[in-house]
């Protein structure tokens, strides 16, 4: 049955949570391992990359019931790039770490060129567990309290909205090959109804 309230779509997301939780190690746990082979991370994708687009798809949603009033503008101070584990250390417990999730961007793509510099190097066979283990517990933040995230998305895309190409990465009727397989399909055309009136409202042009 396809979800038909917003709440009933974040059941339906938490329960796929709670799927990929009996199969993927817990953030920390991935963590401490450091790397991980490139066949184990591609077995953690498949869960991670349908799970973060229907989270966003859900944010969407409620950013588009959200009133915004005014804010008095921040300032920020410089931004500090913070790259891989292996130049910082990590604390053991997830809930210490500083996660984003991001609610409007689609996965970025590398060049060709880039690409096939990776399959020639080390890193075509093992990779930094730390990013995948971050996506994970950003994930299991926003099941936990979506409304902070929705409210964040809510004022960025008041202020720079979706573009084409970003809404139609989000809206695509894809192939979800997931372990999950039939029940991410069904749940897919739910979700993108519950979002379709938010595009309409934020998707730039």
């Amino acid at each position: 049955m396809l979800p038909i309230t917003l709440s009933d779509a974040w059941t339906t997301f938490r329960y796929f949570l709670r799927c990929m939780a009996a199969t993927v190690e817990e953030p920390a746990k991935l963590a401490a391992r450091l790397y991980v082979q490139a066949h184990q991370r591609n077995d953690i994708l498949l869960w991670l990359l349908p799970l973060e687009r229907l989270a966003r798809l859900l944010l969407l949603a409620e950013a588009a019931a959200i009133t915004l009033s005014p804010t008095a503008p921040r300032r920020r101070g410089p931004r500090k790039e913070v790259k891989g584990s292996r130049l910082r250390p990590v604390p053991e417990e997830s809930e210490e770490w500083r996660v984003a999730f991001k609610a409007a961007a689609g996965a970025k793509r590398r060049s060709k060129r880039a690409a096939r510099a990776a399959r020639r190097t080390f890193a075509a066979t093992v990779h930094d567990a730390v990013p995948l283990a971050a996506r994970i517990e950003a994930l299991i933040r926003v099941a936990l309290d979506p409304a902070p995230y929705a409210k964040r998305l809510a004022r960025r895309l008041s202020k720079r909205p979706l573009s084409r190409k970003q809404a139609r990465r989000l809206f695509r009727p894809a192939n979800l090959e997931t372990p999950l397989g039939r029940p991410f399909e069904h749940a897919l055309p739910g979700f993108m109804a519950l979002a379709a009136p938010a595009r309409f409202r934020f998707e730039s042009g």
